[in-house]
């Protein structure tokens, strides 16, 4: 694994990269617009919006630049206005009011249409977990599977960071923040042309953030530099080169621990046997309560490399080359273990964990795309060449059983009153760590070709879409801790067919269908490697844009399944023994209903919404029968959201503007878990009685039989255990000024207004009533 130094070496070798360019901010000068560096229409969005918080265009849904109206599925766009005005720092954070989306606590990863995602697009390129708002344009949602245009994607959607473009204007601007919690954050942006080019322009983005918690010892600190250079080579023709770094620190607590009840009459068994399980969140007992301590931590780090060359061959043609490279390091030191015992008030069978990851990946992108007219008939047609190298090497160690119960190293038991943190972590004593439970390294090389024809007919009232893609696919799995490896290749024929159908000015009715897929390069709990995940969706809704384009709204109905669902997972056995395993689910569907809405009512006044209803469940799951008819964790089946804001335009207030928020989601399963395991024996029969989901363990067998031989899983309580459903209500009160060319904001953010106590995700705490100014200055 790689040192950890290398999160520092990288952050400053990323400074001393935009520091080198000083000189040449020093030397910028002043041109006749601020417009952003656009290259080719073709494949770059346009920056003109109808008011703050509503893009026109998105390039995320066919990698094309395409008018909302005119693509036959769902898009939302949050902009970088919209993340502003809501001081929304984190992504779950900034798909709040996006309908059929719920938070998701780990970094980078969202529930989307019922089902996780743990990857997203950053301009297109495939990109794991860190963020950071300083950089970020617009956040583009394609809900519905994708795979035909990006390749390997996950069935749900999938979210594309667009990022800020250089611009033709110098343009300075530095903000701070400060807030509840010793929240502070500080950023900079500079951008403009390369001394009195006309040609070449930069762009350089750093922030700088840290906070607290009201749980105590939890914490985090991010640090980001971003710098781009953009050069116009000629009239037709532009090269672009990215750097960015960021790195993150966290200590992150945990979720609210479940209570464990002990004693329980076990209805699967005959006698009185009786068994543990778990009943619910303990809210009112451990709500802001740390088990894990101060010597918990995570620290990750991504390193991005991004080049870009694109040209206008003639009157038909344009192409665009794009290449990708990033390294994401993860460095995880936790205690395992949440069980809450109310008989005695400790947090049970805890374990020291040290888990570091390494990822890397790498990506070329070559779009040819031909615009023209046969008839009446406008076509754009697309022909794309995709090479994407994913890596990941994993390590897990833990103190064995005999360390951690050993009263020396006090870790097995925690008490709530009196709680003593230490414990000895892996950098301090590795020789501690002997438990190896995952040593591998993986990697998934994926070559796709990709057709797709845009054609527009009757003057546009209606276009068609149509793309297919083939993908060969090359996992490498290498499972150093039981000496296994093995090469295998799978391929994948993938399509997307969408239609719009203008019936009147402002109002298109739209349907697609579309598949998906995504590698998996693991073993599955037989030893065998896992199949690609597949996914196969179906939408159709309706596309309004009425008062003069003033008031947008998408209304939908869709329908996903997806297959080959694997999931790593703790396997719990009679003997209280675990190990991780990864499994098959089988079978999930989802299916539903949303409405996302803009409305301009005035010039002053802003007011967009979303409203989400996701039915999602579990079909097929042969491992874990229990599990069939639950949620997937995470998701709600209601999300709402309603966000508005009131700026003054004209008179002795203008320049003030507040903005006002409410989200709601209902209840969210926690985690499913793996149930306990059951093994039949003359002495010892199951009963078949019917589980938590109302099916029987052996559903070939009669209700109420003894079964004497062979093994099941069944639910341990955790399927049952639930976030409430929450209501979370932010405002904020701003003001504009000018003075000398400087131009001037603060603004004050006040979150969850009303101090909602609630928990979200996999029972994360949510955070209290927070404060937070901020003044920004711009030249």
């Amino acid at each position: 694994m790689k040192p950890s130094l290398t999160r520092s070496r990288m952050l400053w070798h990323a400074l001393l990269f935009s520091s080198a360019l000083a000189p040449a901010f020093a030397q910028a000068t002043s041109q006749n617009d601020d417009s952003e560096v656009v290259l080719l229409g073709e494949f770059n969005v346009s920056a003109t919006t109808n008011n703050d918080y509503l893009a026109a265009e998105s390039i995320t849904g066919t990698r094309v630049a395409s008018k909302l109206q005119d693509l036959p599925f769902a898009v939302n766009v949050v902009t970088g206005e919209f993340i502003n005005d809501f001081a929304a720092y984190e992504l779950w954070d900034q798909l709040g009011y996006v309908s059929s989306i719920a938070p998701n606590e780990v970094q980078g990863a969202y529930q989307i249409r019922g089902f996780e995602s743990s990857n997203q697009l950053r301009n297109g390129f495939r990109r794991l977990g860190l963020i950071d708002k300083v950089s970020v344009d617009r956040t583009e949602v394609i809900k519905g599977p994708a795979a035909s245009i990006y390749g390997k994607i996950q069935p749900g959607g999938v979210v594309n960071i667009v990022t800020r473009k250089p611009r033709t204007k110098t343009q300075h601007t530095a903000s701070l923040a400060v807030g509840s919690d010793n929240f502070w954050r500080a950023q900079a942006s500079s951008t403009g042309p390369v001394g009195n080019s006309s040609r070449v322009f930069y762009r350089v983005d750093m922030a700088a953030d840290d906070r607290d918690y009201a749980m105590d010892f939890r914490e985090k600190d991010q640090q980001t530099v971003a710098a781009q250079l953009m050069w116009k080579l000629d009239s037709v023709s532009a090269l672009s080169f990215e750097i960015e770094y960021l790195a993150r620190h966290e200590r992150r607590g945990n979720g609210v621990a479940p209570v464990w009840v002990t004693g329980v009459l076990d209805p699967y068994r005959t006698g009185n046997r009786t068994y543990s399980r778990y009943e619910r969140l303990a809210v009112d007992e451990l709500f802001d309560f740390n088990h894990q301590g101060p010597n918990e931590y995570n620290d990750r780090d991504v390193f991005t490399l991004t080049g870009t060359y694109e040209r206008r061959l003639n009157s038909v043609w344009s192409m665009r080359l794009g290449a990708n490279w990033f390294d994401r390091s993860f460095d995880r030191m936790w205690i395992s273990g949440d069980r809450f015992n109310p008989a005695n008030r400790t947090i049970i069978s805890r374990t020291p964990v040290w888990r570091p990851i390494d990822e890397g990946g790498s990506s070329v992108q070559a779009d040819l795309l031909a615009a023209f007219r046969t008839g009446v008939v406008d076509h754009k047609l697309l022909f794309t060449v995709d090479y994407n190298r994913t890596t990941e090497e994993g390590l897990e160690a833990r103190q064995p059983t005999a360390i951690a119960t050993n009263p020396l190293y006090n870790v097995n038991n925690l008490s709530v009153d009196n709680p003593n943190y230490f414990f000895v972590s892996y950098p301090e004593n590795p020789g501690l760590y002997s438990n190896i439970r995952e040593d591998r390294f993986n990697s998934v090389d994926n070559i796709g070709l990709f057709i797709s024809e845009r054609a527009s007919m009757l003057d546009g009232r209606v276009i068609a879409l149509a793309g297919v893609r083939y993908d060969t696919v090359k996992n490498k799995i290498d499972d150093r801790l039981v000496g296994r490896e093995i090469d295998y290749s799978l391929d994948e024929i993938t399509y997307q067919l969408g239609v719009n159908v203008r019936l009147a000015p402002g109002a298109t009715i739209y349907a697609n269908a579309s598949t998906s897929f995504e590698p998996q390069a693991r073993f599955n709990i037989d030893g065998t490697p896992l199949p690609n995940e597949g996914g196969e969706g179906y939408e159709a809704g309706v596309k309004l844009s009425l008062f003069e384009e003033k008031l947008n709204v998408t209304a939908a109905y869709f329908q996903i399944e997806r297959t080959n669902l694997a999931r790593e997972t703790t396997l719990t056995e009679e003997n209280g023994s675990t190990s991780r395993v990864v499994i098959l689910s089988g079978r999930e569907e989802s299916k539903g209903y949303e409405i996302d809405f803009n409305w301009q009512l005035t010039n002053s006044f802003q007011l967009l919404g979303a409203y989400g209803n996701v039915d999602a469940q579990t079909l097929e799951n042969a491992e874990f029968p229990f599990l069939i008819g639950t949620t997937p964790r995470r998701t709600p089946k209601h999300n709402l959201g309603l966000a508005s804001r009131y700026e003054f335009k004209e008179g002795a207030l203008k320049g003030l503007y507040f903005t006002a928020g409410v989200k709601y989601y209902s209840r969210s399963l926690v985690n499913v878990g793996s149930g306990r395991n059951l093994n039949a024996s003359n002495s010892n029969p199951i009963v078949n009685r019917p589980m938590s989901n109302g099916l029987l363990p052996f559903p070939n067998l009669p209700e109420g039989e003894l079964v004497r031989s062979g093994s099941v899983r069944v639910d341990d309580g955790r399927e049952q255990i639930y976030n409430d459903a929450h209501t979370i209500a932010e405002a904020s009160a701003g003001y504009r000024w000018q003075t000398s060319g400087y131009r001037h904001r603060v603004q004050l953010n006040v979150k969850n207004l009303f101090d909602e106590v609630y928990t979200w995700g996999s029972a994360q705490p949510g955070d209290g009533l927070t404060f937070i100014g901020t003044y920004s200055l711009s030249f």
